[in-house]
C-alpha cells in the first residue's frame, strides 16, 4: 500500500517514469578535480584519502562499475571555465568527460555556477551579518546571479547537451546546495570569511528585508508595537540582533519567515533556468546539512516540494550520518524522504565521507523507498563485495507502510524556542581546530532523542506546518507529538480538524506541546477550538508494529513495507530484509 499521492499542479513537471516500474537502485558516485582542492588542508586531505580525485583511472572506475555504479559526477565550477571575460576554458571538463566514457560510465555534472572567477567583481557579495565580512559567493538578492546561471548554463548545454545523463541543479552555498553559506575552506575558490551564521548583511538583502517590513505592516508605528521596539524610521537598520534569542518572538518569526523564503524563491528560479536548458535530463537537488536551523535558511519538506515541480529528486546529504546509529540517521533521512513521496517524487541519498560499513546505508535506502545512492568511490571500494552484495538484494522506490505521523517542529527550531540541554559529550577540536562540541546541544537534538525513543516502538513520517497544510496529515490515523514542543497556531488549527474528521493526537503528560506564538498549552488550545486530545504517560503499541516486534525481536528496528519487512539489528549491526504478510489483530 502507498501511503502518498502525487498532488502537482497542472503547471509543474511530471516524472516520465512511474517509481513502481524502478526494479534497482540507481548507484552514483562522484569526482573531485585534483585541480579545484586545498591538498595540504584537513578536509582536503580527506577529499582525495576516500578517493574522490583518482576516480577516474581506469582500473578504479573498472571496479566500480563491478560494484553496479553507472554514472559518474564531476564538478564545472564558474571559476574554472571563464578564467577572463567571454572567453570559456572547457579542457579540464573535456578530459574528465572523455575518461568517464571511456570508463564505460554515464557522465553527470554538479554545476557550482556560485563560484566566482577572480576577475567578477560586478555581483554584489553576500556578507554575514555578525561581521559585516563579505563572502566571494555572490548575495541571492542580486538579480544578477540568476542571469550568470543563465549563460553559463546555456553554454554547457550548448556543448554538452546530449552527452550528459545526470545534472545535480546548482543552488547556492558553498557546495551549490540549498543552504546559506556555512564556511568551507578547503576549495581554491573559497573566500577566506566563512562559518555558520546569518549571510544577509548586505544592502540588497537589507532592502529585501525592509521592503518585505513595510509590506507586512504599512507604518512604523505598527511594526513597533508587534515587535516592542522602537524603531523611528524605515532607513534605521531592521536587522535582528544577535544573538538572535535576545529578538522578542515576533522579530523571530517574521525573519526567519523573511530568510528562508528568500532562498527557497532563489532556489526555484535556480531550478527553473536549469530546466530552461535541460529540460528532459535526470537531476537532483543536493540539500545538505543534516538539521534547520535557521541560520542554513532550509526547510527541507519545501525543497522537496520544489524538486517535485521540476521533477528533480532531493537528495539528504549524510546517509547513516551517525554510523552505527540507525535510527537517528534514519529520522533525518525520513524527513525529506516522507516530504518527497507525498509531493510524488523520488528520494535520493548521498553518503558521507569515509561510510566504510555498507550496512548501515543499505538499511537506510531500504527503509526510505530511495531510488538513488550517491556513495564516494573510496566507500564503494573499501568494501566492494558487500556493496554488491547488499545493494542487488534492496529494490527500489519501496513503498513506506505506517499508520502514524510525527509533527517536525521546524518553526521552533527556526526561532530558538525549542528547549536547550547540556552537551553530555566533552569539548573537543575539529579537523580545522575549532570546538566540535559546544557547551550545550542543538535543541533539536532533544526532540530527535525523543523520536529515536519513539522509534523503538514503531515506524512514523515526518510532517511539518507545509506537509500539514497540503494535506498530508489525511493519510494517517494518529499523529505524535514526542515532546514539549511548539505548533503555530495555524497549523494547531488544522490538526484540530483532522481530529474532528476522525484522528487521533497525542502527546506525553510530562512533555506538554504548546501554541508557538501564545504559548498556551496545546490541550488547552484545542478545548477552546473545540477538538479532543490525548495526553498519555507512555505511547501505546501499534500494530502491526507489536506483532513485528514480537515476531522478529524487540531489538530489531522493523520498517514495513507492506508484504515486506526491513529489520536491523543495532547491537549485531546486520539488516535483514524478509517476506511478512500483515496479520489482522
Amino acid at each position: 500500500m502507498h501511503i502518498f499521492h502525487n498532488q502537482l499542479n497542472e503547471n509543474q513537471f511530471y516524472k516520465k517514469k512511474e517509481l513502481g516500474t524502478m526494479k534497482h537502485l540507481e548507484l552514483h558516485t562522484r569526482h573531485i578535480p585534483i585541480e579545484h582542492l586545498k591538498s595540504d588542508t584537513p578536509m582536503g586531505s580527506r577529499v582525495q584519502n576516500n578517493g574522490m580525485c583518482d576516480v577516474l583511472k581506469p582500473e578504479r572506475l573498472a571496479q566500480l562499475k563491478s560494484i553496479g555504479v553507472s554514472v559518474v559526477e564531476t564538478r564545472l565550477t564558474w571559476y574554472e571555465l571563464e578564467p577572463e571575460p567571454g572567453h570559456f576554458d572547457w579542457s579540464r571538463f573535456d578530459r574528465d568527460i572523455a575518461l568517464i566514457e571511456a570508463g564505460g560510465m554515464a557522465p553527470a555534472v554538479f554545476p557550482w555556477f556560485q563560484q566566482t572567477p577572480e576577475w567578477e567583481q560586478r555581483l554584489v557579495r553576500v556578507r554575514c551579518l555578525e561581521h559585516d565580512q563579505e563572502n566571494r559567493i555572490p548575495s541571492l538578492w542580486d538579480v544578477r546571479l540568476i542571469e550568470e546561471y543563465d549563460r553559463l548554463y546555456g553554454a554547457l548545454a550548448e556543448r554538452y547537451g546530449k552527452r550528459l545523463k545526470y545534472i545535480q541543479a546548482c543552488c547556492y552555498s558553498d557546495y551549490g546546495e540549498v543552504l546559506y553559506p556555512i564556511g568551507v575552506h578547503h576549495y581554491k575558490f573559497n573566500g577566506e570569511h566563512g562559518h555558520m551564521g546569518f549571510w544577509c548583511g548586505d544592502r540588497l538583502a537589507r532592502q529585501d528585508f525592509r521592503k518585505r517590513l513595510q509590506s507586512q505592516y504599512g507604518t512604523i508605528a505598527k511594526l513597533n508595537r508587534s515587535w516592542g521596539s522602537s524603531y523611528g524610521s524605515w532607513d534605521e537598520d531592521l536587522m535582528p540582533e544577535l544573538p538572535f534569542a535576545r529578538n522578542s518572538l515576533r522579530r523571530r518569526i517574521d525573519f526567519a519567515n523573511w530568510y528562508s523564503n528568500a532562498l527557497l524563491e532563489f532556489t526555484d528560479q535556480a531550478l527553473a533556468v536549469m530546466r530552461k536548458h535541460f529540460p528532459e535530463i535526470e537531476g537532483g537537488v543536493a540539500l545538505g546539512f543534516p538539521n534547520e536551523p535557521l541560520e542554513v535558511g532550509q526547510i527541507k519538506s519545501k525543497v522537496a516540494k520544489l524538486a517535485a515541480k521540476y521533477d528533480l529528486t532531493p537528495r539528504w546529504t549524510g546517509t547513516a550520518l551517525f554510523r552505527k546509529d540507525v535510527a537517528r540517521s534514519n529520522l533525518q533521512a525520513r524527513r525529506i524522504s516522507s516530504a518527497a513521496r507525498f509531493y510524488g517524487n523520488r528520494f535520493g541519498t548521498e553518503a558521507t565521507l569515509e561510510l566504510r560499513d555498507p550496512i548501515p546505508a543499505v538499511c537506510e535506502l531500504a527503509a526510505n523507498g530511495a531510488t538513488l545512492f550517491h556513495n564516494d568511490p573510496g566507500n564503494y571500494t573499501f568494501a566492494p563485495k558487500s556493496y554488491s552484495e547488499w545493494l542487488s538484494k534492496i529494490p527500489a522506490a519501496m513503498p513506506i507502510c505506517t499508520p502514524v505521523a510525527v509533527f517536525y517542529p521546524v518553526e521552533g527550531e527556526f526561532c530558538h524556542c525549542l528547549e536547550s540541554e547540556r552537551n553530555p559529550e566533552p569539548e573537543r577540536e575539529n579537523n580545522s581546530g575549532k570546538t566540535q562540541n559546544p557547551p550545550h546541544r542543538r535543541p533539536i537534538e532533544k526532540f530527535l532523542d525523543s523520536c529515536v525513543e519513539l522509534r523503538r516502538q514503531c515506524d512514523f513520517e515526518l510532517l511539518d506546518t507545509t506537509l500539514i497544510a497540503d494535506g498530508a496529515l489525511e493519510q494517517f490515523k494518529l499523529l505524535i507529538l514526542p515532546c514539549a514542543l511548539p505548533v503555530p497556531e495555524a497549523t494547531a488549527r488544522r490538526i484540530g480538524e483532522w481530529v474532528k474528521r476522525g484522528g487521533t493526537l497525542l502527546f506525553l503528560r510530562d512533555r506538554p506541546p504548546r501554541i508557538l506564538e501564545t504559548s498556551v498549552p496545546l490541550h488547552v488550545f484545542a478545548e477552546q477550538a473545540g477538538f479532543p486530545v490525548s495526553s498519555v504517560d507512555h505511547f501505546p503499541d501499534v500494530e502491526p508494529f507489536a506483532a513485528l516486534r514480537h515476531e522478529f525481536g524487540e531489538d530489531a528496528l522493523t520498517f514495513w513495507h507492506g508484504d515486506s519487512v526491513t529489520l536491523y539489528y543495532p547491537e549485531q549491526e546486520c539488516m535483514k530484509n524478509v517476506t511478512w504478510k500483515e496479520k489482522k489483530h
